[in-house]
């Protein structure tokens, strides 16, 4: 069980606001929606056995205060205080965070004197129809003019401010009473069935269907437009996986060429085999050359020199030929290729 000072350390620490007024009372200043509350917490004599004494200022209307004490043992569903186990900052906390979420409604001297009157009629009287209180008197008073506390706006009318008569039969089904009040404000499902009833909440209902239909269409729009994408997407993907098999193709022939020309198609070879036709065509002349000067050269037509002639012509020709083609090879090929014309042989020839 914490003692006192603890219980004191743990309400400061965890209630915003909250200050030391006496050495058994704490306040707690809240700004809520329906206006200013000040919350009173006194320990009794008896604390921390006795839960704190909880009181709020000004006056107001919550199922949870009878009068000026707010009786959170009643709410339920709460954490009731545990002698043992409770430690008054996180139980002061959750107090705050309810009236924070459900703010109470300012008690004002109109809606007591609407249930002053109610007490003095027979129990169970209904108020005369023709009783409705003052426009003027009651101006900004939320429990004396229920429409103010709701602040329903009919959509197809928002510069009329009027109630209708519907309205008004509505008003005068509201209970007369503090405790009438405060029961049907402590009942959700009494307070839904009371404001399903009216002209703007069947307005505002029919068009929140609206708005619903519409913003299914849209939803609807949205589905089909990603489908739409989607399938755009899907033949993205499937280009750009065709692009990249002819990439992975283009690849695979760039690096055959490599290894051609790397290989048999490699510069220097290539000059190599140009040269060595070359020098074939030439040895085939120097042949043909040195048959004629031993007189082993003969032709079938019996005129052996003119023969001679002709195919020694011929077999220069392939040779200049071979060498000229050898020589743009050389001059083309990379520099790894050496210098090719090195090796042709010697163009001393009298052709």
């Amino acid at each position: 069980m914490a003692n006192i000072l603890q219980h004191w350390q743990s309400a400061l620490a965890a209630v915003p606001g909250a200050r030391r007024v006496s050495d058994a009372e704490l306040a707690v200043p809240l700004h809520l929606s329906t206006g200013p509350l000040l919350l009173s917490v006194t320990l009794p004599a008896d604390f921390p056995a006795a839960a704190p004494v909880l009181t709020v200022s000004p006056p107001v209307v919550h199922p949870m205060v009878e009068g000026n004490t707010l009786n959170w043992e009643r709410a339920a569903g709460r954490d009731p205080w545990n002698p043992q186990a409770s430690l008054l900052g996180p139980y002061l906390l959750q107090v705050v965070q309810a009236l924070t979420s459900r703010p109470p409604l300012q008690a004002t001297s109109s809606l007591v004197r609407r249930g002053s009157a109610r007490d003095s009629t027979t129990p169970g009287a209904r108020r005369p129809a023709s009783y409705m209180p003052s426009s003027s008197s009651n101006a900004g008073n939320a429990l004396a003019r229920p429409m103010s506390m709701l602040a329903l706006q009919n959509p197809s009318s928002s510069a009329s401010t009027a109630t209708s008569n519907d309205d008004k039969d509505w008003i005068q089904q509201l209970p007369d009473t503090l405790d009438g009040l405060t029961r049907l404000l402590g009942d959700d499902d009494a307070q839904h069935v009371q404001l399903a009833q009216l002209d703007r909440v069947r307005a505002m209902t029919a068009a929140r269907a609206d708005l619903l239909e519409s913003n299914t269409a849209a939803a609807q729009t949205v589905v089909d437009q990603r489908l739409a994408l989607a399938s755009r997407l899907a033949a993205v993907r499937e280009t750009a996986e065709k692009l990249a098999a002819a990439q992975d193709r283009w690849r695979e022939t760039a690096a055959e060429h490599a290894a051609l020309a790397a290989g048999k198609y490699a510069p220097e070879k290539l000059v190599a085999r140009v040269a060595n036709v070359a020098a074939e065509a030439d040895a085939e002349s120097e042949k043909l050359q040195a048959a004629f000067w031993a007189g082993s050269f003969t032709s079938p037509e019996g005129d052996d020199t003119d023969a001679f002639v002709r195919a020694y012509r011929a077999s220069r020709k392939r040779f200049h030929t071979r060498s000229c083609r050898l020589e743009v090879v050389a001059r083309v090929g990379t520099a790894r290729a050496g210098s090719p014309v090195s090796a042709m042989p010697p163009a001393n020839r009298p052709f």
